[in-house]
């Protein structure tokens, strides 16, 4: 979900764990075989990986979330930089971006891939940018642990498919649900949706529910074909 706080810090990498992070790209929406591909967004791991990065992920119960605040997996400006990590994604995910002398998004237009594969918004501000494993999920399932610093990388994680520019109203009725409370209206997508959100949580060893995990597994059989 997006914030409106930003600080300035150093970039921050944090290892996988046993994951070499995502680096392929395509310049324009694409299919290949089942999956959808959106313009700079990580492909995720393929349908072998994503199911034994699943089988080795941890099932427990969420966490209550006590003690859980936004503030702690804010948007970061690396130093340097005027462009937050929001709008470099912003300007990853879209066509024709322009921005002003501090990196203010200014016109551009995207294709929000939860939603459609076609219908493009020309409004930047009807444009967020959501964490496919939202952060108070992530705090639920194992990120209450984490030193700030962990908490930071998490939330500012460009280089595996945890950061997408989606429809502000998506996001928003996404929320902090998982793949069994909810999924993207396109179908298309749920294959590489439900492989970034494993690859994301096995990358950072975050805990799946049994009916979260019971939900990747017929997503992973049902829609990423064989």
């Amino acid at each position: 979900m997006t914030a409106v706080l930003a600080v300035v810090v150093p970039a921050v990498v944090v290892p996988a764990a046993g994951v070499a992070a995502a680096g392929s790209t395509a310049d324009a929406p694409a299919a290949v075989g089942s999956q959808r591909l959106v313009a700079g967004f990580p492909v995720p791991v393929d349908k072998k990986t994503a199911k034994t990065y699943l089988g080795k992920l941890k099932v427990d119960a969420l966490n209550t979330g006590a003690g859980y605040d936004r503030k702690d997996f804010a948007w970061t400006t690396p130093k340097g930089s005027k462009c937050s990590t929001r709008n470099t994604i912003l300007k990853r995910d879209g066509k024709g971006v322009t921005t002003d002398a501090n990196c203010k998004i200014t016109k551009g237009k995207w294709i929000s891939r939860y939603d459609s594969d076609t219908s493009w918004i020309d409004q930047p501000s009807k444009i967020d940018v959501d964490h496919v494993v939202p952060a108070k999920h992530a705090y639920m399932s194992g990120a209450n642990k984490w030193l700030p610093s962990r908490r930071s990388a998490f939330a500012n994680d460009t280089a595996r498919p945890q950061l997408i520019a989606v429809d502000q109203y998506t996001n928003r009725s996404k929320g902090d649900k998982s793949p069994d409370q909810w999924m993207p209206l396109n179908q298309r997508f749920h294959c590489m949706y439900v492989r970034a959100w494993i690859q994301v949580k096995y990358s950072y060893a975050l805990t799946v529910t049994p009916a979260e995990s019971t939900k990747l597994t017929s997503v992973l059989d049902n829609d990423c074909g064989r």
